[in-house]
Parts: structure tokens; C-alpha cells; sequence
């Protein structure tokens, strides 16, 4: 089950949070453009944040659906020969929100002046650059030589959004578009939206045919549930 989320996406309702109040109000303090990209991905040692992923496939004759929790949590950073920080993090699975939970990868981010990489099944995607503008488009495929194609248009769609879950509120946040195929028969994408100060809180992944009735193909899911920075 697990072998259909690798290659990136791998993750992917609301639960109460556990670690935070439910009436906390993350409020940024920007005062100017372009946003700092360092503040929607802090990636602070010590933190960990809990995922609920629903993977589902919709069928002609119906649809089903897989569900489990994915637990990330980022660990001590060190600096490369390059003078670049880099900070481990691994992914773990369970069944439920209280565990036992089962290594799923252990990979690593790489801080940049102008970007946030991310190793994942060894290879690496950026997944924030500067400067954060609305409707600017940025290669988060650039180091990909596997696979040149995936994430061929990605772009910020929104910038310093507000959005209202069932746990809390956060005051800002930013949503990329990723697209690997889009045509008017079939689609391939993902969404991921980064919130002030928290990091990761939702991502989506569609790979659709939308030329059958119902549409058919498969959606994945993965909303954060619960999270703690020291």
C-alpha cells in the first residue's frame, strides 16, 4: 500500500489538535514584500507533525478508500562542506493516531540562500524559493534527473491566505500549484499549502481521466491533524 506513495508524493477528516489550543491564532507580522520563504517551512529541530492521508480510488463501480496517519519529525541539524544547512527528518506510518508507528524514510532538507530542497526517495525537489510572489512560477523539478518532466509548471497560486481549519486558525499561508500533466482529458497534479511559522499543513495529489462518467483515477489526501515546535 505504502509502494503507491513513493516517487514524492508518497502522503498524504481534521482531528482535534493535541499539541495546540483550539482557539490559537497563528498571526505573521508581515510588514513587506517579497515574504519570507525561511517562515512558512521553519523545519526546527524537535518538531513533529502528524498527517491524516486518505488515498482514494474512484472507480465506475465505485470507490475506495485507504486511510492512515503519517507522523514526520525533524531531527538535529548539521552544515555541509558547502556551508549549507542540512536537517534529517523522518517519516513514519500508523493505522491510528496513537501508534505503534513504523519507519517509512528517513531523508533530509537542504537550506539554500534562495531555496528549501527536500531528498525524498533520493532525489531532490525544491519546495520553497524566493522570493514568495503570487502567480511566480519556479522549477521545484530542477535537480530531477530521474524524471524531467514531473512538476513541469509549479507556481505560488496564493500568498499571505488565511485559512480556518477545524482545530485552528492560521493567518497566513501560501498554496503551490504543481502540475506534471494537464490536459482537457486527463490530469496529473498536486497542491501543497504551508502555513506562517508551522510548516507542511495540507497537501493533494489528482492523477484523473476525465474523459470517463464518473471520472475515474486516484486522490490522495493529507491534512495535518495535530503538530508541536519546541
Amino acid at each position: 500500500m505504502l509502494k503507491a506513495f513513493s516517487g514524492f508524493f508518497i502522503l498524504v477528516a481534521l482531528l482535534l489538535l493535541t499539541s495546540c489550543g483550539k482557539d490559537k491564532i497563528i498571526r505573521p507580522q508581515i510588514e513587506e514584500e517579497p515574504i519570507s520563504y525561511v517562515e512558512y517551512l521553519p523545519l526546527i529541530s524537535g518538531s513533529e507533525y502528524i498527517y491524516k492521508i486518505d488515498s482514494i480510488n474512484q472507480k465506475i463501480l465505485g470507490t475506495d478508500t485507504i486511510s492512515f496517519y503519517l507522523r514526520a519529525q525533524i531531527q538535529d541539524s548539521t552544515t555541509n562542506v558547502s556551508g549549507n544547512e542540512i536537517i534529517p527528518y523522518l517519516y513514519e506510518t500508523s493505522d491510528n493516531l496513537q501508534g505503534p508507528w513504523k519507519k517509512l524514510y528517513q531523508g533530509f532538507y537542504a537550506i539554500q540562500e534562495n531555496e528549501i530542497i527536500q531528498q525524498y526517495d533520493n532525489i531532490l525537489y525544491i519546495k520553497l524559493s524566493t522570493p514568495v510572489l503570487e502567480n511566480r512560477e519556479f522549477d521545484a523539478n530542477a535537480y530531477n534527473i530521474t524524471d524531467t518532466f514531473k512538476f513541469r509548471k509549479s507556481i505560488y497560486s496564493e500568498v499571505h491566505q488565511p485559512l480556518t481549519t477545524d482545530f485552528t486558525t492560521f493567518d497566513s499561508t501560501i498554496y503551490i500549484q504543481l502540475e506534471n500533466f494537464v490536459t482537457p482529458f486527463s490530469e496529473e497534479i498536486e497542491f501543497e499549502r504551508y502555513a506562517w511559522k508551522v510548516g507542511l499543513i495540507e497537501r493533494v495529489f489528482r492523477n484523473l481521466d476525465l474523459q470517463k462518467n464518473p471520472v475515474e483515477g486516484f486522490i490522495v489526501n493529507q491534512k495535518l491533524v495535530s503538530y508541536k515546535i519546541p
